[in-house]
């Protein structure tokens, strides 16, 4: 009876002195977190990037635990456990360490996908962002499939068949919606570049029109006709495109046809004016500005006007073209010069008289 109490006080010593260590050990390890924390802040404080600063306020609580848990691993030991005992106990740290990592890689997503959300391409783009919530969820999904199957093989659990039917499963799904995935990543792709925004003047192929939508599938452009064309993003993200936004000027070009019977003064004084008449016309880039006879036409004197306008508004161009083209017709009309127009002299010739006799 004796050798039985001191083998239990023996036990329950052990017990005393194994539990002090692990509470010691996780009030270190919670001291620990909490200056790697403080330091963090620090650190993010004088950085000069924002991410850290979304980041390192959203880690607090995870770092206060991860040495804790880490000290409980560590004084493990010192506990008289039995070895059932022991297993249940390692078993409780491991789903502790994983429900820690999954929570800090967690904060590393949302921190990720608010940085992105952010950013000047993707703010004002609602198809963006919902891309971006999506891709942030999926995330979050693959990391919580990783660390259960790292668990659980840290349990002994044999992982190798599940492995194999999520590679087989995960095959399965890419293929049937390869269509899908690749309509996704032509939606990032729009997003990250920005050839074009909603709103947008664009020619994408055959089709011109407004952008009126970037969805996560398809962007839709509606043309003069008023129709609405929907094109895949997959397809959009590889065919040539051209947006009229982003000119920071538009191209006057035209050519006009003059009589013959017109005088060469007559011709460098209607010339020369209407160079004075476009440089005086707002907005005109008078760097690039040019008016030249060009050519001898089959039935006028060819005289090309070439200009810009510092306008990035199409509808702006096409009221300033207008105003242009009256201008040249009223100075022409100022100098007496006609507009040419096809013609065509028919020189009838007599057949020669027949010799009498």
């Amino acid at each position: 009876m004796q050798e039985l109490n001191e083998r239990l006080g023996e036990r329950g010593a052990a017990w005393v002195i194994g539990g002090g260590v692990l509470v010691l050990a996780m009030l270190l390890g919670w001291v620990i977190g909490v200056l790697v924390h403080r330091a963090l802040a620090a650190a993010a404080r004088r950085s000069e990037a924002t991410w850290d600063d979304a980041l390192v306020p959203r880690l607090r609580r995870p770092l206060t635990i991860v040495p804790a848990v880490m000290a409980g691993w560590l004084a493990m030991p010192a506990l008289p456990l039995a070895p059932a005992a022991a297993r249940i106990a390692a078993t409780g740290l491991n789903v502790l360490t994983t429900l820690v990592v999954i929570w800090m890689a967690f904060r590393f997503v949302d921190v990720a996908r608010l940085t992105l959300s952010n950013r000047s391409w993707a703010k004002d783009r609602p198809a963006t962002l919902s891309l971006l919530a999506m891709g942030a969820r999926i995330a979050k999904l693959l990391i919580v499939v990783f660390a259960v199957i790292t668990a659980l093989a840290a349990l002994g659990v044999p992982v190798a068949s599940l492995v194999a039917g999520l590679g087989i499963g995960g095959l399965a799904v890419a293929l049937a919606a390869q269509k899908t995935i690749a309509n996704l990543f032509g939606a990032l792709s729009i997003g990250v570049d920005r050839p074009f925004r909603e709103g947008d003047v664009v020619k994408v192929g055959e089709v011109e029109g407004t952008v009126e939508a970037i969805g996560l599938r398809s962007t839709r452009i509606r043309t003069a006709a008023r129709t609405l064309v929907t094109i895949p993003n997959a397809d959009l993200a590889d065919t040539r495109s051209e947006s009229f936004a982003a000119c920071d000027r538009y191209q006057f070009a035209t050519t006009i046809g003059l009589v013959y019977d017109t005088t060469p003064a007559t011709l460098r004084a209607l010339i020369a004016a209407i160079e004075a008449r476009l440089r005086a016309m707002p907005k005109v880039w008078t760097e690039k500005l040019r008016v030249q006879l060009v050519g001898f036409g089959a039935s006028s004197l060819d005289v090309r006007i070439q200009a810009w306008f510092v306008t990035g508004d199409w509808d702006e161009f096409l009221v300033l073209r207008q105003e242009a083209l009256f201008a040249i017709m009223e100075l022409c009309e100022a100098a007496g010069v006609a507009m040419a127009f096809p013609t065509r002299t028919v020189h009838v010739v007599a057949p020669p008289a027949a010799n009498a006799g």
